[in-house]
């Protein structure tokens, strides 16, 4: 909406929401002076949208797709090649230089939704030996989100099961300085559980 344009592009200016109808009503006439109405997006009272004739597809609109089919697809090939693509395309969380509410809503939705995806791809890759491939979903897990006690699980695990008694130690280590006192302990709880 303008108000929240105002808020992030102008913020703390009284007339923040001039500024931004004077600029959105200027684009506009210049584009209507150039016969080029269909280019405009549709607007509403809830703001602009997408003009779905020049179906505009964005990383998050394929990164929803992919996810709705992973959580109601049957066909595990399917699944698992839904999931390599989400790993792939995820580099990072969303970030913006504003402080927006909104955006940061937007970004731990999804940071979420990709750590899911990551655990169901883990176990997948687990599940079919590939040690190597948990190894490396893992660790850009743990590049995302350096604390993530799931991907220190997963680690620990699989260098236990590639017989790499020393990276495994080395995973504990690294593990107990990114966690509280309170996770780490969780973390050896689950590993224990899990021998």
């Amino acid at each position: 909406s303008s108000v929240r344009l105002a808020r992030i592009f102008y913020p703390g200016e009284s007339d923040s929401i001039n500024k931004v109808y004077n600029i959105v009503s200027s684009a506009r006439n210049d584009l209507k002076n150039v016969q080029v109405k269909d280019l405009l997006p549709p607007a509403d009272a809830e703001g602009y949208h997408f003009n779905s004739r020049y179906h505009v597809i964005t990383d998050l609109s394929r990164f929803d797709e992919l996810f709705d089919d992973i959580i109601n697809n049957s066909s595990s090939y399917r699944t698992y090649m839904n999931c390599v693509q989400i790993f792939e395309m995820y580099t990072d969380d969303i970030w913006l230089d504003i402080p927006d509410s909104e955006v940061e809503l937007q970004r731990l939705y999804y940071h979420q939704k990709y750590f899911t995806i990551l655990n169901k791809l883990l176990t997948i890759l687990y599940d079919s030996g590939d040690y190597d491939g948990v190894r490396k979903v893992a660790e850009k897990g743990l590049q995302i989100e350096p604390g993530h006690t799931e991907m220190y699980r997963w680690l620990y695990s699989v260098y236990k099961k590639m017989n790499l008694s020393k990276s495994a130690k080395d995973i504990m280590k690294i593990a107990m300085k990114c966690m509280s006192e309170e996770e780490y302990a969780d973390f050896l709880k689950q590993i224990d559980n899990n021998e």
